[in-house]
């Protein structure tokens, strides 16, 4: 139950920290190579490397956020999360 709940709270600080950084990217006050940082550090506390997931093929990436058969919600909202901000902040001039 502890370990539950401990695992919940990473996920909530995780999905807070990624949100806020999502609305920095959105808002164009970021300097890329410090978001970028940040995203990586993101990544890794989720248990994510974001060149090896870039790397999957779809299948891949759904048997990733299903290692049980059914698709973890929480796993895949990051992970999709994740490649999303990826993808926004190449986007993004360089400053």
């Amino acid at each position: 139950m502890h370990q539950r709940d401990f695992i919940l709270r990473m996920i909530e600080q995780l999905g807070a920290s990624l949100v806020a950084l999502r609305n920095r990217v959105l808002g164009r006050k970021v300097d890329v190579h410090t978001v970028n940082e940040e995203l990586s550090g993101l990544a890794g506390e989720a248990g994510f490397d974001l060149n090896l997931l870039r790397s999957f093929s779809i299948e891949t990436l759904h048997m990733f956020v299903s290692p049980t058969g059914e698709v973890e919600p929480a796993r895949c909202w990051l992970m999709a999360e994740l490649l999303y901000l990826e993808e926004l902040l190449e986007q993004l001039p360089e400053s």
